[in-house]
């Protein structure tokens, strides 16, 4: 099978890896889901591998959660507290996109909706630039929205430890000419793109960001423990979200997992086709799987000058059956990031 390369930006003198395009779940055998069901010896298997990980790549502060059919059934901590709110970087986009899809159901957004279509209502008409006019809601959702290059990149000095919100100071330097060099259509992954989904929430809500999607996921499990980073409500629409492995867990089995659009039916969502059978959808990475259903996950990853900073995130549910999240305190290799997918399907599905 073909695998894909890592996306990633240079956050500074840092490289912020924020999205996995790729193993989910390579490691996991196609006859295994239903075979293996929850116990004891699993778990340990599980975390065995995960605190291997941690050691090899010096990881000092890390969560872990396991779930079963949308059930958090093991959970586990590493120097810090279960329940204490890490940063989830980008696994932030994955809270946007379950916010825009539910906003959708209200009727407030379309993602057929065009930028330009926007701008003729009167509503973000700081976008003054026709060349992103075209582009719709679901190829900001997608990364196909042909804006390249990303321009958060080295931008950290000025996007970091910032209470406030800026998200649509940051759209509009997505949406400038200069930074238009891609094609429409073409997968580029991009944080500016979820800048500019949430500004729009903003300017169709009338209220922040946070706010809007706080509201319109209130009654979704796990949601009311994903709070706005202090330090970082600056980038909250692509990676400013912190929460507990647990409750994030808990918030993507009910987005994501069982019983849910995406597994049922995962191509009347927004979607693009990145390579066979590999797809983004509205803020997490998809691919079927002929046995386990559909496998969604996504990684996140910021890196700063002061290594203080740095976190780390990954979830991933395969098929809605299992499921597993990780937060952590490390900048990491694309390697390790591998790994850490790896080392975590082997312990699930282990003999």
């Amino acid at each position: 099978m073909k695998r894909m390369g890592l996306a990633s930006f240079n956050f500074s003198t840092g490289t912020a890896f924020v999205a996995l395009a790729c193993a989910l779940s390579f490691a996991a055998p196609n006859n295994s889901a239903n075979a293996q069901a929850p116990n004891q010896q699993r778990f340990t298997k599980v975390e065995t591998n995960w605190l291997a990980w941690a050691r090899k790549n010096r990881v000092s502060q890390s969560q872990l959660a396991l779930g079963y059919r949308g059930r958090i059934v093991y959970s586990r901590a590493l120097n810090t507290e279960i329940e204490a709110p890490m940063t989830l970087a980008s696994l932030s986009k994955a809270v946007t996109g379950a916010c825009f899809l539910q906003l959708e159901k209200d009727e407030v957004l379309s993602r057929d909706t065009t930028l330009g279509e926007f701008r003729a209502e009167g509503i973000l008409r700081d976008f003054s630039d026709s060349a992103a006019d075209e582009v719709s809601l679901t190829q900001f959702l997608t990364h196909t929205s042909g804006l390249q290059p990303d321009i958060t990149q080295g931008n950290v000095q000025n996007l970091f430890n910032k209470s406030e919100n800026r998200l649509e100071e940051i759209a509009l330097e997505a949406v400038d000419a200069r930074n238009l060099r891609g094609t429409i259509g073409d997968y580029f992954y991009n944080n500016g793109n979820y800048a500019v989904i949430g500004a729009i929430i903003e300017a169709k809500t009338e209220t922040t960001y946070e706010e809007a999607c706080k509201e319109a996921l209130e009654e979704l499990d796990g949601m009311d423990g994903i709070t706005p980073s202090p330090l970082l409500k600056s980038i909250s629409a692509f990676g400013g979200w912190q929460a507990s492995a647990q409750s994030f867990l808990t918030f993507a089995n009910a987005a994501f997992g069982q019983n849910t659009d995406i597994q049922n039916n995962r191509f009347a969502l927004p979607y693009a086709e990145i390579d066979n059978n590999l797809y983004y959808g509205p803020g997490v990475l998809f691919r079927k799987n002929r046995t386990l259903g559909t496998n969604v996950w996504h990684f996140g990853m910021l890196c700063f000058p002061d290594p203080e900073y740095d976190a780390g995130s990954y979830f991933a549910i395969i098929g809605g059956d299992w499921s597993v999240a990780v937060t952590h305190n490390k900048c990491l290799k694309n390697n390790a990031a591998l790994e850490l997918d790896q080392t975590l399907m082997q312990g699930i599905f282990s003999r």
